[in-house]
């Protein structure tokens, strides 16, 4: 209460964090307060589609079948089922 959560920050950060490698996604996974401090790389997000565009020409033609936006998977969320 009193402050704000920015879940698009989040997941920004989340994406810095696999830009960084393996090793320090499973650092993070298993040790959360090891989570790198303001850093963002929200392009991450839209490499797969502007490297299609480069390589083909066109814009992809497909829709994923999961968001990546924050909490979009509820039951991967769910800390009932973490």
């Amino acid at each position: 209460p009193g402050t704000h959560f920015s879940v698009d920050l989040f997941l920004y950060a989340r994406c810095a964090v696999v830009a960084r490698g393996r090793t320090t996604f499973e650092r993070v996974l298993a040790t959360p307060a090891s989570m790198p401090k303001n850093e963002f790389f929200e392009g991450l997000l839209y490499l797969a589609e502007e490297a299609y565009r480069e390589k083909v020409g066109r814009d992809p033609l497909f829709v994923t079948a999961h968001s990546y936006e924050t909490f979009s998977n509820l039951v991967g969320w769910d800390s009932k089922h973490a």
